[in-house]
């Protein structure tokens, strides 16, 4: 029960965390593949106060294909955000293990009216990622509990097709129409995530929080607005 009213405290105040850019930070499950054959699954279905999204609903899979080689593919279909990665993963002594992975992602997001801006200015568009993320962590920390721990750092390029009306918009034969103006937007990516995990030894409640800076990588090109932490809660199940 104290572990349960736990998730259930941590995952309320997840949903208090709004992300405020065209891009978030995107708290992806950090799996801490140990063995060849593990399966690891995990997702969360919490409500959430980020407008209009209903929902914080999201999963992952990952698996080790050989005594080194692993595989995970992720998807939050509220925030249209969906990756896939390759990697190694290396465990050491005392359940330490440590992972490198290489991938691909793609969403799309819209930027928190704050500050009450005219509807047709907020920007909004999609974006893409390519990536190189190092894990590191330790499984069964301890016996009540079964805590583990696990850091990432997730790097790379994030280009973007923000769209930002031009003007008012205006009347058409009955129908209202906006001008909208569209940039490409190449940035660097750099995401710290870290994430605690608590319960049994196979099933467990995880939250997780993450960071990310874009820094822009063309000078000509537009900065996508960012949100600098998002926090996450959810389940996982190793077999």
């Amino acid at each position: 029960m104290k572990t349960t009213r736990l998730f259930i405290l941590c995952a309320a105040v997840a949903t208090l965390m709004t992300g405020c850019g065209v891009y978030n930070p995107m708290t992806v499950h950090i799996p801490l593949i140990h063995e060849r054959g593990e399966v690891q699954v995990e997702g969360a279905l919490l409500p959430t106060t980020r407008w209009p999204v209903p929902l914080d609903m999201r999963a992952s899979v990952a698996w080790g294909i050989t005594n080194n080689l692993a595989v995970q593919a992720a998807i939050d279909p509220f925030r249209s955000y969906s990756q896939a990665m390759a990697g190694l993963f290396f465990p050491l002594e005392n359940n330490f293990v440590w992972e490198i992975y290489v991938g691909v992602g793609t969403g799309k997001g819209r930027q928190s009216n704050i500050g009450g801006m005219e509807p047709w200015t907020i920007p909004s568009g999609t974006f893409r990622s390519v990536f190189v993320q190092g894990d590191a962590g330790w499984l069964e920390m301890t016996r009540k509990g079964h805590l583990d721990l696990a850091f990432s750092l997730k790097t790379g390029v994030l280009k973007g097709e923000i769209k930002v009306g031009k003007g008012v918009p205006y009347e058409v034969n009955g129908e209202w129409i906006t001008d909208y103006a569209t940039t490409l937007a190449d940035n660097i990516l750099l995401e710290p995530t870290v994430e605690l995990r608590f319960g049994w030894e196979r099933f467990k409640f995880n939250v997780k929080a993450g960071l990310c800076y874009l820094v822009p990588w063309r000078p000509e090109g537009y900065h996508i607005s960012q949100g600098l932490l998002s926090l996450g809660a959810g389940m996982s199940y190793r077999f």
